[in-house]
């Protein structure tokens, strides 16, 4: 992906010319969402539409002044972090700075970078071509590294500890192979194990220790996220050819509640205090979202259609959320044909008040700033809650966003 950047002149004492740019979007508003009984059709036919926005050039006045680091750097409010493919970062705030940690996919190698520092540092040398997948602990010390085996079917898990000095060996140890859907959350790990007689949901430290079942169904069709201490959001693979079930499973206890059932490609994740689950399924051919109260039941169908991976909570606002939302969104069989890559989209991110249904379209990424708008993936944000990070689904590159460098 290429950039066209909105040049400002600056180092005049060596008459050098470096390029940023940066913008924000315009802020729209719309009324409370429909309320109604779990019992009903999520997302019923006819009921609400997709957002389409129409991306705008930003005024003269809506670009903002650049980044400015302690070290006299410039960085724009719309960074791409690392320009070659990612297998997933993190951000984080250490007391000290708002640090950013990403493993490239092609070498396994990690690096660092921090939000107003320009430079990115190696942190290992450990290679291990072709990670699919890395997620990671909170706070940025410990990753997961996923890829395929030669055999090109087993998947393997390694659990690394990050080396906190350049150039190091990354120490660690393999989990079980072909785990499904890990999740983690500070220093624990959830994973999904499968066998002729159904899935089993298990909890555990990073290096595999400690396990604990706290979940089984003769189902094998489980997926699962955790951004919460006590629960998980669990729900049936998500297809549009067959409905599922979403549940909130507590991790403690391995009691569960059914939030919502009968959705259609459906997709959960919990807010920060597990009270309430953001829900995202198919509609009319497109994309709805949903937001319920987890002990109460109620719903509120939100005027954006996305998908969960384009979304995260607030982490200071239990009831805020942040979605990268399609500006335009062609028909299709969703989530399944996004998954898949068989559709792409350019997404404007919203800040959504789920309680007033208020939303505020925060930066919307358009031809005239980027020659290709960004298909966001994998969005989360620092706990600090000013600064998102993502992927472009399309070139699995890494990017952040300054929410309030305005």
């Amino acid at each position: 992906m290429k950039k066209i950047l909105i040049g400002i002149s600056i180092l005049l004492c060596v008459g050098m010319v470096i390029w940023f740019f940066f913008f924000q979007g315009n802020v729209e508003q719309n009324n409370t969402p429909t309320k109604s009984d779990t019992s009903s059709s999520i997302f019923p036919f006819g009921e609400g539409n997709i957002v389409k926005t129409k991306p705008q050039k930003p005024k003269t006045s809506d670009i903002s002044e650049v980044n400015k680091t302690p070290d006299q750097e410039y960085l724009p409010i719309l960074r791409k972090i690392w320009d070659k493919p990612v297998a997933g970062g993190v951000i984080f705030d250490d007391g000290k700075s708002t640090k950013i940690r990403f493993v490239e996919r092609s070498t396994g190698h990690i690096y660092e970078t921090e939000k107003y520092l320009p430079k990115t540092t190696r942190l290992s040398n450990t290679t291990i071509p072709r990670v699919g997948e890395a997620l990671w602990q909170n706070d940025g010390s410990k990753v997961l590294l996923r890829y395929l085996r030669d055999d090109n079917e087993t998947i393997r898990t390694f659990s690394g500890i990050v080396p906190t000095t350049t150039n190091s060996t990354i120490d660690g140890v393999f989990l079980a192979d072909n785990i499904q859907s890990p999740a983690l959350f500070k220093d624990k790990i959830a994973y999904i194990t499968t066998s002729v007689d159904g899935a089993t949901v298990i909890t555990a430290n990073m290096d595999g220790t400690k396990k604990t079942a706290i979940f089984t169904s003769p189902s094998n069709e489980w997926e699962i996220s955790w951004t919460n201490p006590n629960s998980l959001a669990l729900w049936s693979s998500p297809s549009i050819v067959s409905p599922g079930a979403l549940y909130s499973l507590n991790t403690t206890k391995g009691t569960y509640n059914r939030v919502a059932s009968e959705v259609y490609g459906g997709e959960g994740k919990l807010n920060k205090n597990g009270s309430l689950m953001l829900i995202t399924g198919s509609k009319n051919s497109g994309l709805g979202t949903a937001v319920f109260d987890v002990k109460s039941g109620d719903k509120k169908v939100l005027d954006i259609g996305t998908v969960v991976d384009k979304c995260t909570w607030s982490p200071i606002a239990t009831s805020t959320v942040y979605c990268a939302v399609p500006d335009t969104l062609t028909q299709g069989n969703y989530p399944d044909d996004w998954y898949q890559g068989l559709i792409s989209t350019g997404d404007s991110v919203w800040r959504i008040d789920t309680i007033t249904g208020s939303k505020e379209r925060i930066f919307s990424p358009t031809k005239t700033e980027l020659e290709d708008p960004i298909d966001v993936t994998h969005l989360t944000i620092n706990n600090k809650g000013d600064t998102l990070l993502f992927m472009n689904k399309k070139d699995q590159t890494l990017w952040s966003y300054d929410i309030y460098a305005f």
